[in-house]
């Protein structure tokens, strides 16, 4: 789901930005990095899916049956 990429995004910056900001009495620079990293890859993947789901790469591999039988 994007929405929690964009949370990952949101809270690695702010957790960088308050890590710079400490003078080096927090820690955890780390971990900022890998949220704001997995929550970029988090957006892209979420956006590739939903360009080839829109342009209907998905479409062969759904069965539709819109025939009704009546007995």
């Amino acid at each position: 789901m994007p929405a929690f990429g964009i949370a990952a995004l949101v809270t690695g910056f702010i957790g960088r930005k308050q890590i710079g900001e400490s003078q080096g009495r927090l820690t955890g620079g780390g971990m900022a990095t890998a949220g704001i990293v997995l929550g970029a890859i988090s957006i892209l993947i979420a956006m590739v899916y939903w360009i080839l789901f829109a342009t209907g790469v998905f479409d062969d591999f759904i069965q539709y049956n819109l025939e009704t039988s009546s007995t």
